[in-house]
C-alpha cells in the first residue's frame, strides 16, 4: 500500500513538474553560435512603427523645403517676380504710386486732409524742430530718402502729431521693411484722439501695436500680418471715398502710365491690358491673411538670420506651420 501510495504522489509530482517545466521552458535560440531570445511580438510593432514615423519625418522635411515658397495665382493680373510673394508684387505697385512727388496721388490725399509733407536730408535724424516751429503744422510727414551709399533704396515715411514722432517701425510695420510706410504714417497722423478734419470718427485703434524689441515670435507674426491686410484694406477704401476723387483719378492716371510702358510694365509684372479696375479688384480677392502672411514671412524679422543668401530659411521654417 505504501509503495502504491508513493508511485501516485511520484506521478502526480511528476505532472506537476512537467507542467512547470512546459510552462517555463527555455524559450532562446542560437544565432551564429550565441544564445539569443526571440523578439517579442510587441517589440517588432513599436520598431516597424518608430521607423515608419522616421520615414514620415524625413519626407515631411523634405516636402517642408519645397513649400517654403509662396503659391502663384497665374490668372491674376499681376505676377511676382523672383523672391517675391503676389501680394507684395500687388503691395509694391500701389506704394511705387503713392509716392512723395509734388503731384502725387499721395501728395493729393495728404493735401486733403490738411497734412504737410517735408523732405528730410539723407543721414540725418528726422525732427520736427525749426527756427518757425509756429508755422509747421500740428500734422506733417517727413520722408527720409536714402543715401547715394545705401544699399537700401527705399524711402521712409515718419509720422508727426502735434511735435511727437511717430515712427511706423515703432507702432505697426515690420522693421527695415518697404511695406506700405507711407501709408502707416498717413494713419498713425490722422490719429488725432477726436473727429478729424473731414467729420469721421477715427478707427486707428484698430491696428495693433507689435513690441518688436525682442525676438519675433507668433503673437508679433499674427500681428505685423493683421497690420499690413489692414491697412491695404484701409488703403484701398480711401481710393474711393467721395473726398478723394482726386486722389483716385490721379492714382489711375499713374497707373496707367505704368502699364502703357513695356519697361515699366514688365518690371512689376503686369499684364499686358490690365486695367486699373482689374488691378484693384485683383488686389482686394488677393488681400487675405494668408496672403499677407507669405509676404510678412519672407521680411527681415528681428532677431531672426537671414542665413545663406538672405533667403530666411530658420524663419520660415518656424512659421510656415502658422500659414
Amino acid at each position: 500500500m505504501n509503495i502504491l501510495k508513493d508511485k501516485k504522489t511520484t506521478k502526480k509530482r511528476k505532472i506537476k513538474l512537467h507542467k512547470f517545466s512546459k510552462k517555463k521552458r527555455n524559450t532562446t535560440k542560437r544565432v551564429g553560435g550565441v544564445k539569443r531570445k526571440p523578439t517579442p511580438l510587441r517589440s517588432l510593432i513599436s520598431k516597424r512603427s518608430l521607423i515608419s514615423k522616421m520615414s514620415l519625418t524625413s519626407k515631411n522635411k523634405k516636402m517642408n523645403l519645397s513649400l517654403l515658397q509662396p503659391p502663384i495665382n497665374t490668372s491674376l493680373c499681376v505676377q511676382p517676380n523672383e523672391g517675391e510673394s503676389q501680394w507684395e508684387a500687388y503691395q509694391s505697385i500701389f506704394a511705387d504710386i503713392m509716392n512723395a512727388d509734388l503731384y502725387s496721388a499721395y501728395s493729393i490725399l495728404l493735401k486733403n486732409n490738411n497734412i504737410e509733407l517735408q523732405s528730410a536730408a539723407p543721414n540725418t535724424r528726422n525732427t520736427r524742430t525749426n527756427n518757425n516751429s509756429s508755422k509747421i503744422s500740428n500734422k506733417l510727414i517727413y520722408y527720409k530718402e536714402p543715401a547715394s551709399d545705401s544699399v537700401d533704396p527705399s524711402t521712409h515715411y515718419i509720422a508727426y502729431l502735434d511735435g511727437k514722432e511717430k515712427n511706423p517701425y515703432w507702432y505697426y510695420q515690420a522693421k527695415h521693411t518697404q511695406g506700405f510706410c507711407q501709408m502707416f504714417a498717413y494713419f498713425l497722423v490722422m490719429d488725432i484722439g477726436r473727429m478729424n478734419d473731414i467729420g469721421k470718427m477715427n478707427d486707428i485703434d484698430t491696428f495693433k501695436v507689435v513690441d518688436q524689441r525682442t525676438k519675433i515670435g507668433i503673437t508679433q507674426f499674427e500681428e505685423l500680418a493683421h497690420n499690413s491686410q489692414l491697412c491695404a484694406t484701409k488703403s484701398i477704401d480711401l481710393l474711393f471715398h467721395n473726398d478723394n476723387k482726386n486722389v483716385k483719378e490721379r492714382f489711375e492716371e499713374q497707373f496707367n502710365t505704368i502699364v502703357n510702358d513695356d519697361v515699366e510694365r514688365n518690371k512689376f509684372g503686369i499684364k499686358e491690358g490690365t486695367t486699373f479696375q482689374i488691378y484693384i479688384n485683383h488686389f482686394k480677392n488677393l488681400n487675405t491673411l494668408k496672403n499677407v502672411k507669405y509676404y510678412i514671412v519672407d521680411q527681415p524679422l528681428e532677431d531672426w538670420p537671414p542665413g545663406p543668401n538672405n533667403q530666411k530659411l530658420k524663419q520660415k521654417k518656424f512659421f510656415m506651420p502658422l500659414i
